[in-house]
């Protein structure tokens, strides 16, 4: 079925980063609109599927390498239909936040933020290209979670603007250090696209083990930095929190160092990505703290592993299976 085909592509999996940040900051802002989230929601929706649609049509040659079922999906539908797709949603989205702006009366902050993230995802694929830029990474995986955490705080105007700003940085300095992990599988067709990852350059660095757990810590000295100067005792000391992961910044830098074969290095993307759920997780109960930040860090963990398992168009690593052959090796 197409439509199937197209739903697989959309690779939703990754709204688990993307949809609690927004539900965390609309629900624990100081005035919220009960139609913003909704509508902010859908928006984020949208915006996956502009980026990751968009993703595939310009990653035509590194995915023929690194992921042939990926390519056979989109030849499935027509890499021309996926384009027209694209052109629509990208209406469908400009559309729905003028709805947002009038319905909600957003504060002009938040529609500037919603239409950059739009111009960026669109230029991560199209146009200029953000993808073979050295500041990509940091830019949109920093982005990603800080940016929607911080636009759904401040939906409703600029309030209480320490809790967005630390939670905005805080996410947006997590995202920003994971080291290009989620492009390990991908060396061999980024090098035919022309295109040296950050993850490469670790790779070759000097006691890349170290440099890797060095920037890998970036989140967490932060997160003391905020809790002492922007939120101060209380509120602040909660970002302590955050410290409880760092276990898992260190076993990934392990992991990204010492991958050596294709499963490997499948093994450090989805370690990456599960790292990265799992700090934000912390670090939402600690901006917000609640049962509903608790359900939607929970939520999100439960998305990303179900639709990882159901409907990512990629073969997902059995995360037992790399765990045992990892023990393996260190034995």
């Amino acid at each position: 079925m197409l439509t199937l085909a197209v739903v697989r592509l959309t690779r939703i999996r990754y709204l688990a980063l993307t949809v609690p940040p927004f539900v965390v900051g609309t629900t624990g802002s100081p005035d919220p609109d009960s139609r913003y989230l909704p509508l902010g929601i859908a928006a984020i929706v949208l915006l996956r599927c502009i980026s990751s649609i968009g993703n595939c049509i310009s990653d035509r040659t590194e995915d023929l390498i690194d992921h042939p079922q990926r390519v056979a999906l989109c030849e499935r539908v027509g890499y021309p239909r996926l384009r027209s797709l694209v052109n629509r949603l990208v209406l469908a989205y400009l559309a729905l936040v003028a709805v947002m702006a009038v319905a909600c009366d957003l504060y002009v902050g938040a529609i500037v933020l919603w239409i950059s993230f739009l111009a960026i995802k669109w230029s991560y694929s199209f146009g200029p290209r953000l993808k073979p830029k050295r500041f990509s990474a940091t830019l949109l995986l920093g982005g990603v979670s800080g940016g929607m955490f911080f636009l759904g705080w401040i939906g409703g105007g600029p309030s209480e603007m320490a809790v967005a700003l630390s939670g905005g940085i805080l996410l947006w300095t997590m995202g920003g250090s994971l080291i290009g992990s989620k492009d390990a599988p991908n060396i061999e067709g980024d090098q035919a696209a022309g295109y040296r990852s950050v993850y490469r350059d670790l790779l070759e660095s000097h006691r890349p083990f170290l440099r890797a757990a060095a920037i890998l810590s970036r989140p967490y000295v932060v997160a003391v930095a905020l809790a002492v100067i922007t939120l101060g005792p209380g509120p602040g000391w909660r970002l302590l929190w955050c410290w409880s992961v760092f276990p898992l910044a260190v076993a990934l830098a392990w992991a990204m160092t010492h991958a050596a074969t294709p499963s490997e290095r499948s093994f450090v993307r989805e370690f990456g990505y599960l790292y990265w759920i799992v700090f934000l997780g912390v670090a939402l109960v600690s901006l917000v703290p609640g049962a509903p930040s608790l359900a939607a860090a929970l939520g999100g963990l439960g998305w990303y592993l179900l639709t990882s398992r159901l409907l990512h168009p990629d073969p997902t690593p059995q995360i037992s299976h790399l765990l045992r052959d990892l023990r393996h090796r260190i034995a």
